[in-house]
């Protein structure tokens, strides 16, 4: 058989681990592993067809989930020797670099009291080394054995299993154990969790738990996951009070509360006025479409799972709610004939748009299933698609930097080009989309990485990549080529030879929707937003309540020129008062007395800074003005 490993040819007599191969071949096992695909192979694993294998170099992120999952085997092996009846769940995307978990499923629900036996159970397998590698595949231990099964029972490829006394569960993931040395346990949390995130499965238990060498080690990570905690941004709502998400309403669909509807139209505000700036012109179109519409479009065939169920109407015509604004505006580009004067032609809409996302991801803003995009689709001469690219790019980054946004890295997006299902079947239009785009981010001298099966269906994209607090990687903006869409919708322009010609598209989406945005911006700056986003902009407190009126003229005053205050005249304690104020993050802290209602003034101390001090009431309205006015 024929074997491809980094582009070499192996030529191979019999079935061979994955292990032997990296050394038949000089390739240092502690150094690299192999993926199949987008499976990472186990060192144990063994090849046994014709396969293509992808080398990948062992890095520190590599490691960390290596380790997780080792323990995370252990702990499964651990649960199953502890307690009668009970199958573990493999789920999707449970390995991580952060913690480690385990899902399973018992004919009677376990109390968190009982999972002590376990932890002990765990470090006593470490020590003793009780378990083994061994080449064979035993579903028996799994929830939904047959799914478990059909998954990886690959033609090409055996995997195999770890073993503690009669219980065995596949390995499918690389296991270092030579870089394994964890001695102590700790649970973080015990919960549910759907089988695959999906709400219409069984609810099964989850053990949420991390590792270390040692007890200090062990305090450090479970310190810095508490850190972690507080950055998320559904913590920092809890003080902020930017959104709620009712049960009652519906799971993934949030609504903004009275901070979060100013912090969301103070963006927008900014947002279109940098869109202004770049020559985009605002349109605005329906949040339903027609089926039609998006067979055409090809989001029916290739995005149909993210799809609400279609609304059948009385008159035989069905409408889907929009996941994506594209047709549409391709429909505002077909509404009249286009010249190439007309061109390039830059549609912005702030749009809502609604995606169906199993119950069990949803994330607060981060991941939910209504939504409004901050979205553009240019339409371009070919000639004009590297300056127009290059504008997009610029804009998103003017944007990011005025937030200090911190971004993790650039995505490159590309198709697999084995996967016909997901993307359009055509080679040379890939080929032509891809390399057009690499092309100019070469040209920009832009850092990225390459992600093969990342593409939209349609085109290749740029992705600006974040890391949010839980550890997840999203896209906070994105640029994309299209080459398809105007083929599809049969898009012309007529050229100065007054002969057709087909637009190029490009989707641009600025900061993503605003739900996720605003997550990114929470978790970045701690809920310390600058003062011309930030909900209440001003708290102003008496010292005492006979300082109440004073304290509504200076409100008065500051609410005339459009600055958002909180007068705290609440009977409380000043340092009470002050101390509410700072956990809600205000900017400014006002504080009025004798001595400022004397001098016509007042004291203030920022969020940042304790000084206090003392401004005339003109002086001060001024400053603040100023520094909203002008977004410092």
């Amino acid at each position: 058989m024929e074997i491809i490993i980094d582009e070499k040819k192996v030529q191979i007599k019999e079935p061979i681990l994955v292990s032997e191969l990296l050394e038949k071949n000089n390739i240092d096992n502690n150094k690299y592993v192999v993926k199949f695909g987008e499976v990472f192979l186990p060192n144990q694993a063994i090849v046994k067809k014709d396969c293509t294998l992808e080398l990948i170099k062992i890095d520190n992120e590599l490691l960390k989930k290596s380790n997780n999952y080792m323990s995370k085997l252990l702990m499964e092996l651990s649960l199953l020797s502890s307690f009668n009846d009970l199958e573990v769940s493999i789920q999707n995307n449970d390995i991580n670099k952060e913690t480690c978990s385990a899902v399973f499923n018992t004919k009677d629900r376990l109390k968190k009291e009982e999972l002590e036996v376990t932890t002990k159970k765990f470090i006593e397998i470490i020590k003793e080394s009780k378990f083994e590698i061994i080449n064979s595949n035993n579903f028996n231990n799994y929830y939904k054995k047959a799914q478990t099964l059909s998954k990886y029972n690959i033609e090409e490829i055996d995997f195999p299993s770890i073993k503690l006394d009669s219980f065995e569960l596949i390995i499918r993931f690389p296991v270092l154990l030579s870089k394994y040395n964890n001695r102590e346990v700790q649970i973080l949390n015990f919960s549910g969790e759907y089988y695959n995130n999906d709400a219409s499965e069984l609810m099964l238990q989850k053990i949420d738990f991390v590792v270390a060498n040692d007890k200090k080690q062990l305090a450090k990570i479970v310190k810095e996951i508490e850190e972690k905690k507080l950055r998320d941004h559904r913590y920092i709502n809890e003080n902020l009070e930017i959104f709620n998400i009712d049960p009652l309403i519906g799971l993934g669909l949030p609504f903004w509360l009275p901070n979060g509807a100013i912090l969301k139209q103070e963006i927008k505000k900014f947002l279109k006025e940098k869109e202004f700036e770049y020559r985009f012109v605002q349109i605005e179109s329906p949040v339903l479409g027609s089926k039609m519409l998006y067979e055409t479009s090809g989001h029916w065939n290739h995005y149909r799972e993210n799809m609400f169920a279609p609304i059948e109407m009385p008159d035989n015509e069905t409408l889907v709610l929009r996941p994506m604004n594209c047709p549409h505006h391709v429909s505002v580009y077909k509404s009249k004939i286009r010249s190439y004067r007309d061109l390039p032609l830059r549609y912005a809409e702030h749009a809502i748009q609604h995606r169906y996302e199993f119950s069990g991801s949803l994330t607060g803003l981060e991941r939910v299933r209504a939504m409004e995009l901050t979205d553009s689709h240019i339409f371009v001469m070919p000639s004009q698609l590297k300056e127009e690219f290059i504008n997009c790019y610029k804009l998103i980054g003017e944007v990011l930097t005025k937030f200090d946004i911190k971004i993790k890295y650039l995505s490159l997006s590309l198709r697999d080009p084995e996967d016909k299902h997901s993307y359009y079947d055509n080679d040379s239009m890939w080929n032509s989309a891809e390399a057009q785009l690499e092309d100019m981010l070469k040209e920009l001298k832009l850092d990225y990485k390459k992600m093969v099966g990342e593409a939209a269906f349609y085109g290749p994209k740029l992705d600006i990549q974040v890391e949010t607090a839980l550890g997840h990687e999203i896209t906070v903006s994105t640029i994309q080529l299209d080459f398809l869409l105007p083929e599809k919708f049969e898009l012309e322009y007529i050229n100065s030879e007054g002969k057709p010609e087909k637009p190029i598209m490009i989707h641009r989406g600025l900061v993503g929707t605003y739900e996720r945005f605003v997550a990114i911006l929470l978790e970045q700056t701690m809920g310390v937003l600058p003062l011309w986003c930030s909900p209440t902009q001003i708290a102003i407190i008496p010292v005492s309540e006979k300082y109440n009126d004073y304290c509504v003229e200076v409100e008065k005053q500051l609410h005339a020129k459009k600055i958002r205050c909180l007068i705290s005249d609440k009977d409380d304690r000043l340092n009470n008062k002050i101390r509410n104020a700072i956990t809600k993050k205000i900017p400014y802290i006002v504080v009025l007395g004798q001595k400022e209602l004397e001098n016509n003034s007042l004291t203030f101390r920022t969020y940042k800074n304790e000084e206090q001090i003392e401004m005339k009431v003109k002086d001060f309205i001024n400053k603040v003005v100023d520094e909203y006015e002008n977004r410092k």
